[in-house]
């Protein structure tokens, strides 16, 4: 493993991160050229009020908010993956750490909830109000900003954590 090497463990950390980041992005990236195409193909005309939005709701801002959540996942990932003894142990860590990163953008679906710089502070729930105010035509560029920030504040301090949790002697020895 790398971590028995000579190599500093902040430079394995850093690029296991920006590793998970590229397929995290790329993955996007694929799914944001998907729904382009789909939409100049017509796919998201409603005629009259469906579940879709109007292909004109697809602005190329939705990639902003795209870029922190990979982020905040490729850390997540780490985090998890460095507290982990074994690999099945980390896939066993994995899913209840992502139901736990994925449930704030459920607050998209209260309907009292709102666009408030409050609900935009909190980590990965501002992502995906920022993504359904875009999606129905509300560009709020601030509000964007501070959703991006508090989620990649708190993707630093999963990623600072994992580098922690990988520096101590017991990660090489599976203690």
């Amino acid at each position: 493993t790398l971590l028995s090497t000579g190599v500093d463990r902040g430079v394995i950390t850093a690029s296991k991160l920006s590793a998970a980041c590229a397929v995290g992005l790329m993955s996007a990236l694929v799914q944001a050229a998907d729904l382009a195409l789909l939409a100049r193909l017509g796919f998201f005309e409603t005629h009259g009020g469906g579940f879709l939005p109007p292909a004109s709701a697809f602005s190329p801002l939705l990639l902003v908010p795209v870029i922190p959540a990979a982020i905040f996942a490729a850390a997540l990932v780490l985090f998890v993956s460095a507290g982990a003894s074994t690999f099945k142990e980390a896939q066993l860590k994995m899913l209840p750490a992502l139901l736990a990163a994925v449930a704030p953008t459920l607050v998209t679906l209260f309907p009292g909830i709102g666009s408030a710089p409050v609900t935009r502070a909190v980590p990965v729930a501002g992502l995906a109000v920022s993504f359904r105010e875009i999606l129905s035509g509300r560009q709020d560029i601030a509000g964007l900003l501070l959703a991006a920030l508090s989620t990649l504040s708190l993707a630093a301090i999963l990623a600072w954590a994992a580098a922690r949790s990988m520096s101590g002697e017991g990660i090489i020895r599976g203690s």
